[in-house]
């Protein structure tokens, strides 16, 4: 299953450490933060993205990429970055190696 819809992100798939911000004021303050986070040639700069969820401490998140019908989880810094290799970044064409790479890291 790609991730062509919103509602093929099932977000019950994550532990109780994470919330969805997709209909909160939050989804824009990540937004910020991210584009504030985003160096030039970062492989989210210039991608439209939206944030799903966020755990504890929000440092990490999870984005939908919707143009392109893809999922991101991001380790924000809360700084601003001049390296592409930050904010730490994976793209993820199917929901589910979403929760497995969370679940790799103990994260899900």
């Amino acid at each position: 299953m790609t991730l062509d819809q919103p509602k093929d992100l099932d977000l019950s798939l994550l532990s109780d450490a994470w919330r969805d911000v997709r209909r909160s004021d939050e989804a824009a303050e990540f937004k910020n933060e991210l584009e504030l986070e985003l160096p030039d040639g970062h492989l989210l700069s210039g991608v439209e993205c939206r944030a799903i969820a966020a755990r504890r401490l929000n440092k990490e998140s999870v984005w939908r990429l919707p143009r392109v019908g893809q999922c991101a989880v991001v380790h924000l810094t809360w700084s601003a970055e001049m390296s592409p290799s930050f904010p730490s970044t994976t793209i993820h064409q199917e929901w589910r190696d979403v929760i497995a790479e969370l679940a790799d890291r103990d994260r899900a």
